[in-house]
């Protein structure tokens, strides 16, 4: 009998490039998703930093501006649908003074180099609310959040502005809780009560960091909640905040 033929070969060339190549890929997608990763724990981390250090910046702005014991953060933009502070006065000097002066514009903006130039040109144009929503010292927690905004909105349909630092007190004080059915709103001290409080002072847009945002407290806590997840990062309430785009002067 004939001995069986063996009909066993090695890979051909062609077969050998196209296993190179799936492993290329694979490694290649591997390393993609780990540099992602890290790139988002990055900004992550210092969309926290940024955040951390505009806490110090308002407060000290507080501090400078006001004497004895009322001390307040700095007033809401007079510009309508812009929740940023007003970029006058003692912020512009402060601004002038830092040796970074963008640091109302997140480093996770995906424009964030091209406006960080257009800061450093124009310091009043890094006063934005393109990364974060400023909410000022007001004593605001969810029952009283859609009040401010719908008292937002109408102050400026009948007088085409935004309601004063005046305005919010004289219209959120305790005399107004129960038609307002939201609770108190007025301006905090950031010394002592400030630190004992915890209400959130800005807020980083949906969309910039991956699965969430952050919130900037006035005790200066900053925490990355998901979104859609507790308010303030809440659905209802970050529409409620993006609305107020609308308000905003089409130059």
């Amino acid at each position: 009998m004939r001995g069986s033929k063996n009909n066993a070969r090695g890979f051909t060339a062609v077969e050998l490039v196209i296993v190179t190549i799936v492993i290329a890929v694979l490694v290649g997608v591997t390393m993609m998703t780990v540099l992602d990763k890290r790139r988002q724990a990055m900004l992550r981390q210092e969309g926290l930093l940024n955040l951390a250090g505009l806490h110090s910046f308002l407060q000290m702005l507080a501090w400078e501006k006001d004497s004895g014991a009322d001390k307040s953060w700095p007033a809401l933009s007079a510009r309508p649908g812009h929740l940023a502070p007003e970029p006058a006065g003692l912020i512009m000097q402060a601004l002038e003074a830092l040796d970074n002066p963008t640091v109302f514009i997140s480093p996770a903006h995906p424009n964030a180099e091209r406006m960080q130039r257009e800061a450093r040109a124009n310091l009043a144009s890094s006063v934005t609310d393109a990364s974060y929503w400023y909410l000022g010292g007001t004593h605001l927690y969810e029952a009283t959040g859609y009040s401010f905004l719908e008292y937002y909105k109408e102050t400026v349909a009948k007088t085409g502005k935004p309601p004063t630092r005046d305005d919010i007190a004289l219209n959120f004080s305790w005399m107004s809780i129960e038609r307002r059915r939201g609770g108190s709103l007025t301006f905090l001290l950031p010394g002592v009560s400030a630190q004992k409080s915890f209400y959130p002072v800005m807020i980083e847009r949906p969309g910039l960091q991956r699965g969430g945002s952050h919130v900037l407290y006035t005790n200066g806590y900053v925490e990355f909640i998901p979104y859609p997840g507790k308010w303030p990062m809440t659905e209802k309430f970050i529409k409620a905040l993006e609305s107020l785009d609308a308000l905003k002067v089409k130059k």
